[in-house]
């Protein structure tokens, strides 16, 4: 299976790596959905949209425009940095295994983790930030996935610094972040 999971994956690869008019030829009724909403209708509205999408592993998956734009076009994180936890997730992770998805977002590692442990397994999600955790919960309901645990965290008694960014400015702060040298998380 797991051989099978790691083809898939190289998929998503592929598809994040093709060019613009490629990936447009890939699906271009998606594609052309996506890039509106994310060049024109986000920018005026900040409303995201919410759409359904199936992940390189088979599983459906909510995700919402434009945060999760690479998604819902490959059907998996693009960057290569996402593409290589994933890869390492497969590798390692085994049946019955223990998983903790801390800041879940959506739960798309979540969902890999799930599909990997098995129904034995167990996974379980945090997620801070209430619109995230409610498209987690959606994509972790009890009747389709049975071993995944979500909580959101609840912050008391103590002060805590946490930083919740539009997607719009994700690579400024991608970008500045080795600076902040220092700064805990």
């Amino acid at each position: 299976m797991n051989e099978n999971l790691i083809k898939k994956l190289q998929r998503v690869e592929l598809i994040a790596n093709y060019s613009k008019v490629r990936r447009m030829l890939n699906n271009p009724l998606k594609y052309i959905k996506a890039i509106f909403h994310k060049e024109y209708i986000y920018p005026k509205t900040k409303m995201e949209k919410v759409v359904e999408t199936y992940l390189f592993f088979g599983k459906k998956m909510k995700v919402a425009l434009p945060a999760s734009t690479d998604i819902y076009l490959t059907g998996g994180k693009s960057h290569s940095s996402e593409i290589r936890l994933a890869l390492f997730l497969i590798k390692n992770l085994m049946m019955n295994d223990k998983f903790l998805d801390i800041g879940a977002h959506y739960g798309y590692f979540t969902l890999l983790a799930s599909e990997i442990v098995g129904e034995n397994g167990q996974v379980i999600s945090f997620e801070p930030t209430s619109k995230s955790f409610q498209l987690l919960k959606l994509n972790t309901e009890p009747a389709k996935i049975l071993n995944v645990f979500k909580r959101q965290f609840q912050i008391r008694r103590q002060h805590c610094l946490f930083m919740s960014f539009p997607i719009c400015i994700l690579n400024i702060i991608l970008q500045i972040l080795p600076s902040l040298k220092g700064i805990m998380v």
